[in-house]
Formats: C-alpha cells, sequence, structure tokens
C-alpha cells in the first residue's frame, strides 16, 4: 500500500513517466535510528 501511494505520487510529478517503488530493509532499523526528538516524542527518554 505504501509503495503504491509513493508511485502514484512521483508519477504526479511533472515529467516523470514511469517509475519503480522497491522497498528493502537494508540496513536493518532499529530504535538506535532515532534522534533525540523521536526518542522524546515515543517516550524513550
Amino acid at each position: 500500500m505504501i509503495a503504491a501511494d509513493v508511485k502514484d505520487n512521483i508519477l504526479q510529478v511533472p515529467f516523470v513517466k514511469e517509475c519503480k517503488v522497491e522497498i528493502v530493509f537494508d540496513p536493518s532499523w532499529s530504535y538506535d535510528n532515532l534522534d533525540e526528538e523521536a526518542r522524546l516524542e515515543l517516550g524513550m527518554i
């Protein structure tokens, strides 16, 4: 669903005729990737 939404929005950009959206999980995501503001919003600090 996310990939379809991204593709639909990209195809609305002028002069873009086609696109391919690939979802990858590399590098793996973890909570260590969050900055201090995000951690605060999530109540982690």
